[in-house]
């Protein structure tokens, strides 16, 4: 998993890098797709787990 992480961020930086031409633009365009994946991941399993489909009681 680790390592995947690893690839897709430097993937992320690289296409974002290829666009821009610019190191620090690109970082930041990386930094904050890692942070709204973050958010986006944590608000779709919050809404998920309010759905009893699938669940064992």
């Amino acid at each position: 998993m680790i390592s995947w992480r690893v690839i897709a961020i430097l993937m992320n930086f690289i296409g974002a890098y290829v666009v821009t031409g610019r190191f620090l633009l690109s970082l930041g365009i990386t930094s904050l797709g890692q942070v709204l994946s973050t958010v986006a991941y944590y608000v779709h399993e919050r809404a998920w787990n309010k759905f009893a489909w699938g669940k064992y009681t």
